[in-house]
């Protein structure tokens, strides 16, 4: 990957990243780093003055922003088996705190979109009125899982860019097991955590 940096952006017009997205950096830095680590030394092998190493060091950190303010963020969040008993929008169907604190905690991060992650209608939207139903990941043999992220998959695509886009996840890993391989940037915030040991870290995230 080639960037191209515009030298007529100064120090005091560069925008602030937040935590989230600076901790992003070092995941997509390493062929921009490569072209720094170039642009450093001079033909004839020698180092450039301080001063040029400054300026450069400006340009690849603008170049650093220009790529993380290109990336959509998307939050992934498994569904749950307490459901409401009628047809209704997929933001309020699911009635378990964990799915409602999960949700608020998605917000919280000021994402592009909140999908959920369905065992029965695959990558749901917040507002598709969808009808209950007694389905779940737990239960279904592995190639039924496979084929059930391969759909997930496919919608994931004709929404976003796999390699290039941020993913979060709050599902189990059942729920993602089978999609994580095709994503270039994920994080998963409650790995490895109980069902208590989550409500308890949406909890403190939310004070």
């Amino acid at each position: 990957m080639r960037i191209v940096i515009s030298a007529n952006r100064s120090p005091q017009t560069l925008p602030r990243l937040d935590g989230a997205r600076r901790s992003h950096l070092p995941r997509i830095s390493s062929s921009v780093s490569a072209d720094f680590t170039q642009a450093v030394a001079s033909p004839r092998g020698e180092r450039k003055s301080n001063r040029s190493i400054i300026e450069l060091l400006v340009l690849y950190r603008s170049a650093m922003i220009d790529i993380v303010s290109a990336m959509r963020h998307m939050v992934l969040i498994g569904c749950v088996k307490t459901k409401a008993a009628h047809r209704c929008q997929c933001e309020v169907l699911y009635q378990s705190d964990l799915f409602k604190k999960s949700l608020r905690f998605a917000r919280s991060l000021n994402p592009d979109s909140i999908f959920v992650l369905s065992a029965k209608y695959g990558l749901v939207p917040l507002d598709r009125t969808i009808d209950p139903y007694e389905e779940t990941l737990n239960r279904k043999p592995v190639k039924q899982v496979r084929e059930w992220a391969a759909q997930v998959i496919s919608e994931l695509e004709a929404l976003s860019d796999l390699r290039r886009d941020r993913f979060t996840f709050l599902a189990a890993e059942r729920y993602r097991r089978f999609l994580t391989p095709h994503l270039t940037h994920y994080e998963v915030p409650m790995q490895g955590l109980g069902i208590g040991k989550q409500l308890q870290f949406l909890k403190e995230h939310l004070k």
